[in-house]
């Protein structure tokens, strides 16, 4: 009878344990969910869409949706990912930038010197407003 108590005593303890390893595993789930999804909402801040693209959407260069890989225990990849995807975009918006500045400003968009094909002078062209000292 002592043996049958103590098994059963045993299998609680085992259960509770899994239990509490279960809401663990949970809990650190929901929190890097939401870490992948605040790094999201950094980039496009509709919610509906960075939870749609959460669930559905394939990112090829990780090998899943972002919410497989946050369940394998990959959140920080997707993160990374999504930080390297916010960094290009603010570059290609900084470019985009600085080239209408430069249109807007009358800059020369190409090179700012020029080399003819008939001479071996070089010629500098500069942005407006620049003049040039002759000695």
């Amino acid at each position: 009878m002592k043996t049958k108590y103590m098994l059963a005593v045993a299998k609680n303890d085992a259960d509770y344990s899994t239990s509490i390893e279960s809401a663990r595993r949970s809990c650190l789930v929901i929190a890097h969910s939401a870490q992948v999804v605040k790094a999201a909402l950094n980039i496009d801040a509709d919610l509906e869409m960075v939870l749609d693209w959460f669930e559905n959407d394939f990112i090829d260069e990780l090998g899943g949706t972002a919410m497989h890989l946050v369940l394998q225990g990959r959140h920080a990849q997707v993160i990374a990912f999504l930080d390297r995807v916010a960094r290009d975009m603010a570059m290609n918006a900084l470019g985009a930038q600085r080239e209408s500045s430069r249109a807007s400003r009358g800059h020369v968009s190409a090179e700012r010197h020029r080399i003819y094909p008939n001479s071996n002078e070089r010629t500098t062209i500069l942005p407006p407003g620049e003049a040039v000292a002759f000695g």
